[in-house]
């Protein structure tokens, strides 16, 4: 179907934020994905970035030039932490067996009280609580809210709640947030146990994590899966690619009321810089005649009208700040890591993205193809042993930063990089896009 507009389920099973399990998730370094939960996603939109997404080289492709969402994006729209160790667990040892429980029953048990059965009492959504390597987020959070709701005569979750009452409410929180909006499976109410080892395990190893670049290699993969024709459905944190959009295509965004302007003034201005879209939504009823407006407008789209690098300093040095680390980790040629996904983040294709003179980028690493065909159906396997060598690789990123001469002005037509980016890359989606960029060659 030439105007197919790609399925995404949302968010759902998510428990109700309470302030007390705020220390816990700060200890997390998690603390500011309470505010992106129930994000409508324009899927026009992201149906038009997807089918200009390169697999290989991660970037979408305009008229113009790459362009793509960075670990500096990742970091300043959702405030989510870059330096850290890598997301990854050893899957092969899973918890040991013990009387009348499974391995899995028995550690869930011991961490939050709850013992979801194997068998029978399937969740709301028809799902098994526990079943090949995943459980269910819609069981776990309704037997939270249970627990917590006077009607089914639970005690409601206060300051004076015990700290254990505190913990389990904030990992389960975290578990639904972790499967319903940052890093999502289509199935929209499952999450691995991989994520239940991390989730359910140490605060102060949670907080040890590089949540940035896990969340970015989710993220590449959804775009990755998605770009292929026949795909129907998307997952990934969709709002994140939304919410890009918006930043470097402001001409597609909506419109802010002054009012609620990113200021001194406004009351999240503490908080990770998409909080400024929060409520924000673009009209999602105009079916495929929408989509096509959208290809036609990126067919034609000029350098001016893509902003490459739309953050004000002060954003950018506030980041900086809350989570020290040299800004030129931010342009990083690195592996990223989440589990059993490893995508490249290459920003030598992106330049000016960080404000540097865009040159001819190095080749796609070769080994990218075949990490695509790790899916996570591999059955178990000892992740961290598998990428080590990637993982010396991510802990040395500050040696790998990308480094040129500022950009200044607008990029020749038969500027080197250019030259090769046409040569090499599908920049129209549309005949029309095609036919006018004949004629600006000609």
């Amino acid at each position: 179907d030439a105007y197919h507009i790609v399925r995404y389920r949302g968010t759902t099973n998510v428990l109700e934020w309470n302030d007390v399990i705020l220390p816990f998730l700060k200890r997390a370094r998690l603390d500011s994905i309470r505010h992106f939960n129930g994000i409508k996603v324009d899927r026009q939109l992201i149906t038009a970035m997807v089918e200009r997404w390169g697999k290989e080289t991660h970037c979408f492709n305009f008229r113009e030039g790459e362009c793509t969402i960075t670990l500096k994006d990742i970091a300043i729209l959702t405030d989510l932490p870059i330096d850290g160790d890598v997301v990854c667990v050893d899957s092969t040892a899973p918890p040991k067996v013990v009387v009348n429980m499974s391995g899995w029953q028995h550690f869930i048990w011991t961490v939050t009280g709850l013992c979801p059965p194997e068998k029978g009492d399937n969740d709301a959504d028809g799902n098994p609580p526990l079943s090949k390597g995943q459980v269910s987020i819609t069981w776990l959070t309704a037997e939270i809210r249970r627990k917590h709701n006077p009607e089914f005569g639970g005690i409601p979750l206060t300051e004076e709640s015990s700290e254990r009452d505190k913990d389990i409410y904030a990992r389960i929180y975290i578990l639904g947030m972790i499967g319903g909006v940052f890093f999502p499976m289509k199935s929209n109410n499952l999450i691995s146990n991989s994520w239940l080892k991390i989730i359910l395990g140490s605060w102060d190893d949670m907080g040890n994590l590089s949540w940035a670049s896990a969340c970015l290699a989710q993220l590449y993969r959804s775009l990755c899966n998605a770009s292929a024709r026949a795909v129907k459905e998307i997952d990934g944190a969709m709002f994140i690619v939304q919410f890009w959009a918006w930043e470097h295509l402001p001409w597609i965004a909506p419109k802010v009321d002054p009012d609620k302007e990113w200021g001194p003034d406004h009351p999240l201005r503490h908080e990770a810089y998409g909080c400024r879209w929060l409520g924000e939504t673009t009209c999602d009823n105009l079916g495929a005649h929408k989509l096509e407006e959208y290809r036609r407008r990126l067919d034609h789209l000029w350098e001016a009208e893509l902003k490459f690098d739309p953050y004000p300093e002060r954003i950018e040095a506030h980041h900086v700040h809350k989570f020290p680390l040299h800004p030129g980790q931010w342009c990083t040629r690195v592996p990223l890591i989440c589990h059993h996904i490893v995508e490249w983040h290459l920003p030598d294709r992106c330049l000016r993205q960080f404000g540097s003179e865009q040159c001819i980028p190095l080749d796609v690493p070769e080994s990218q193809k075949g990490y695509h065909g790790k899916d996570g159906r591999q059955g178990p396997t000892n992740w961290p042993e598998e990428y080590k060598s990637l993982i010396r690789l991510w802990n040395v990123r500050q040696d790998q930063d990308i480094v040129t001469a500022s950009h200044v002005g607008r990029m020749g037509y038969h500027d080197p990089y250019l030259e090769t980016y046409r040569r090499q890359s599908v920049r129209y989606m549309t005949p029309e896009g095609a036919a006018d960029g004949a004629l600006v060659r000609n």
